[in-house]
């Protein structure tokens, strides 16, 4: 009954506010609910609370703490963007310190079988050399053999011009 006389004597909103801010009967929570008092009862009930309550003594450390509390979460905020990119800054030298250990493992990798290869192309060159230091031997053979051919081929040349020279002179 007492509501319906309210709505005709508050139209609108001005019922909704009578309602939110100022009905002695409405039912509320304690202003301090979110320091962690549980209390509830109606507003003309509240104001002996909170005169009688510890959490009204504790009212201005808690205001300093949750401004305190503000701050510090507004500077966190402030500090995001600068930590991101520092965390970028050491990000990239450690990706590429990753990379050259990953470089120097696949090189390590890889040693093995650069041992094999090598072996496996020294071994032909050693034969290589072998054959072109025979070859280069076999020349330097016929070679002193074909020029003590030469020299015998003059000798016996120059005993047969002898021979005819003598011949004549006889």
């Amino acid at each position: 009954m007492q509501t319906i006389v309210l709505k005709q004597i508050y139209t609108g909103k001005g019922f909704d506010t009578h309602i939110k801010e100022v009905c002695p009967k409405v039912q509320i929570y304690c202003t301090m609910k979110e320091t962690g008092c549980s209390w509830s009862g109606t507003r003309s009930e509240c104001s002996c609370h909170i005169q009688t309550g510890i959490f009204e003594k504790l009212k201005p450390t808690l205001d300093n703490l949750h401004e305190s509390i503000r701050n510090l979460n507004s500077y966190i905020e402030q500090l995001k963007p600068q930590t991101e990119q520092q965390k970028i800054q050491l990000e990239n030298p450690m990706v590429d310190l990753l990379k050259q250990i990953e470089n120097k493992q696949y090189i390590e990798q890889l040693k093995p079988q650069t041992e094999q290869q090598k072996i496996q192309l020294e071994n032909p060159m050693v034969d290589l050399l072998k054959q072109i230091e025979n070859k280069q031997n076999e020349q330097h053979q016929q070679m002193i053999e074909g020029k003590f051919e030469v020299e015998m081929g003059m000798k016996e040349q120059e005993d047969s011009v002898r021979t005819t020279k003598s011949s004549i002179r006889k």
